[in-house]
């Protein structure tokens, strides 16, 4: 159903030449991540960056979504970095009015998209009990934006 996945286990009977499956059975949602992702509401201002080591200025990139453990990176700049999977980045980012955090965190994904910036898949790494609180700040202050858009 969209891009979520359901399973069901049940078995199939037949009944005057037609299918069908017990509808009494458990319904079981796949859930592929830790925390639930939620994409940053439109107008809201946000920065992001990988912090480069050997490098006078940081990879600029903005912010797709957020969970409390992990977050999707646009790549702003052209360049497409020799990022791989399971690679540890020093990363920064601010969201809306919250303070900026700066933390650790380890490539999950990514994708070079011809004729479009590449996107990065971040899971949070030795992330402190301050940084954490910012994001789940952050997390907080999106739901309540998204159910006061609800009523």
């Amino acid at each position: 159903i969209g891009t979520e996945v359901y399973f069901v286990k049940t078995s199939f009977k037949t009944h005057m030449n037609s299918y069908f499956f017990d509808m009494g059975t458990k319904v079981i949602q796949l859930k592929r991540r830790k925390e639930p992702r939620f994409n940053i509401p439109k107008g809201w201002n946000q920065t992001g960056a990988i912090v480069m080591a050997k490098v006078t200025e940081n990879l600029k990139c903005s912010v797709i979504d957020i969970s409390k453990s992990g977050i999707r990176f646009e790549i702003l700049d052209q360049i497409k970095p020799a990022l791989k999977r399971d690679d540890f980045l020093k990363i920064k980012f601010q969201v809306h009015k919250r303070g900026e955090v700066q933390t650790m965190a380890i490539v999950r994904f990514i994708l070079h998209r011809n004729n479009a910036n590449s996107l990065l898949g971040l899971e949070f790494a030795n992330i402190t009990e301050v940084q954490n609180e910012r994001v789940a700040s952050i997390v907080s202050d999106i739901e309540l934006q998204i159910a006061a858009q609800k009523t």
